[in-house]
């Protein structure tokens, strides 16, 4: 994304775009950082899930401010993150307590 054509033009207009942008690449760092987390935690045992699902818990935040700045393309992401999600944990996260929780913080 560093050297996309159309990014950098983006980001020296001043208009919702910048921050959109901004806001969308926060949300998928925090939720591969999150994925990565809970693939550590997998092969340690000794950690606990709670931990580790701050950065979810931040993702869902940055993705309600996100929606705020510009709902239609973010909600386009909505698939992209449910897919890495479902790659991580399965189907019985989308049942659980903590998709919950990140919904609330949202």
């Amino acid at each position: 994304m560093a050297f996309s054509r159309t990014l950098g033009h983006i980001a020296t207009i001043t208009e919702v775009y910048t921050l959109n942008a901004f806001l969308g690449l926060l949300v998928f760092f925090l939720v591969i950082r999150w994925r990565r987390r809970m693939i550590e935690m997998r092969t340690d045992s000794s950690a606990a899930v709670a931990t580790h699902d701050t950065w979810m818990y931040a993702a869902a935040f940055v993705f309600g401010l996100a929606m705020g700045v510009h709902h239609v393309t973010v909600a386009l992401t909505l698939p992209a993150i449910a897919v890495v999600v479902y790659r991580t944990e399965g189907l019985k996260f989308f049942g659980s307590r903590r998709l919950l929780y990140a919904a609330l913080i949202r």
